[in-house]
């Protein structure tokens, strides 16, 4: 489980942290903040909107975050834009030639994903958001694609290397009845 905080100066990013699971992001998202303006040589005052992630992740992380950004707009008087996390992870691989899928564990044998497209001119989602048995989603994909996870990012070259990327990347490990939930995104 991770977290993070970023300054952005249109589609420049001025800084950014990562936070792990060692000790809680009620703990240290507030403080990352401050440290992320302070280097930056901003103030609050400064802050013109905020984004938020509003999952599919974490309840209390989502929660945490959320709460967050609220208190702070609210403090601020700016406006919030909410950003469904499986598109935030499928933008972090601009201009990729492979459709992307982007792969959150949802626990209970499933893990939330969707697949995106490069069009031109941003990354595209093709499928709804889903929660849905590794093993299903595995079958799902007809063609190699990159899987972004939140730990890494693989792309497969070749079909039989797709297929085992498919399945590494979808923790085939993980053995159950299939199943495919849509997730929807509460904006």
């Amino acid at each position: 489980m991770s977290g993070g905080a970023a300054l952005l100066d249109g589609e420049r990013v001025v800084g950014e942290y990562i936070l792990d699971v060692r000790i809680t992001h009620s703990e240290r998202l507030m403080v990352a903040v401050d440290q992320l303006l302070s280097d930056a040589g901003w103030s609050a005052g400064d802050l013109e909107g905020l984004a938020v992630a509003v999952g599919p992740g974490s309840f209390t992380g989502l929660r945490v975050g959320l709460s967050t950004v609220k208190g702070l707009a609210l403090a601020l008087s700016i406006p919030v834009v909410a950003v469904p996390t499986l598109d935030a992870m499928a933008a972090m691989l601009p201009f990729a030639a492979l459709p992307v899928c982007p792969v959150l564990d949802a626990r209970k044998r499933e893990v939330y994903a969707s697949l995106y497209r490069w069009d031109g001119l941003g990354m595209r989602r093709e499928w709804e958001y889903l929660a849905i048995a590794p093993d299903d989603l595995a079958r799902r994909l007809d063609e190699p694609v990159p899987t972004r996870s939140a730990r890494r990012t693989r792309a497969a070259s070749s079909p039989r290397a797709a297929d085992r990327h498919r399945r590494s990347s979808a923790h085939s490990a993980t053995r159950g009845s299939p199943s495919v939930t849509r997730w929807r995104s509460p904006i």
